[in-house]
C-alpha cells in the first residue's frame, strides 16, 4: 500500500483505491474480492480492471458489485480494456483510481481482514511511504 496520491495531491483523504487487475479469472475473482469486502477499513473503493477476460470475468463481477455494495463506504468499479497485460491493467486502475492510499491486489490473491487498516495506520503513525 503506497501514499503515492496523498504524495502528489491527488486523492480523496483517507479512501483506499484497491486495484485487481483480472485477465479469464471467473473462477478465482470472488475470493479476491471477499477478501477486500471483510477488510477492517473504510473507505475503500475497488477497481476490478478486466484485461480482454475470453470467459464470464465481466459478469461474474458484475454480479458480486450489486450484491456486496450496499455497505457504506464500499464501491466496486468494473473497467474493461483490450488485453495489454497486467502492467497496463494496473496502470489502468491507478488513473481511474480516488483514493488517497493505493493497494494492488491480483486476481488469485487475498488479503487478511486487517491488512489494509494495519497498513494505513502505519503510513499515518511511521514515516514511511509504502507498506507491504
Amino acid at each position: 500500500m503506497s501514499r503515492f496520491k496523498d504524495k502528489v495531491g491527488k486523492g480523496v483523504d483517507g479512501l483506499v483505491s484497491v486495484i485487481i487487475p483480472v485477465y479469464s479469472r471467473e473462477c478465482l475473482i470472488k475470493d479476491a474480492l471477499d477478501s477486500v469486502l471483510r477488510q477492517t477499513y473504510r473507505p475503500v473503493e475497488v477497481l476490478v480492471v478486466d484485461d480482454g477476460s475470453e470467459d464470464d470475468t465481466a459478469q461474474v463481477v458484475r454480479a458480486w458489485a450489486a450484491s456486496n455494495t450496499n455497505e457504506e463506504g464500499f464501491e466496486v468499479t468494473y473497467l474493461y480494456q483490450e488485453n495489454a497485460g497486467a502492467p497496463a491493467a494496473r496502470n489502468r486502475g491507478l488513473r481511474a483510481s480516488q483514493g488517497a492510499y493505493i493497494q494492488f491486489l491480483d486476481s488469485d490473491d487475498l488479503l487478511l481482514p486487517h491488512k489494509i487498516n494495519r497498513g494505513v495506520r502505519l503510513l499515518h503513525e511511521e514515516e514511511v511511504d509504502m507498506v507491504y
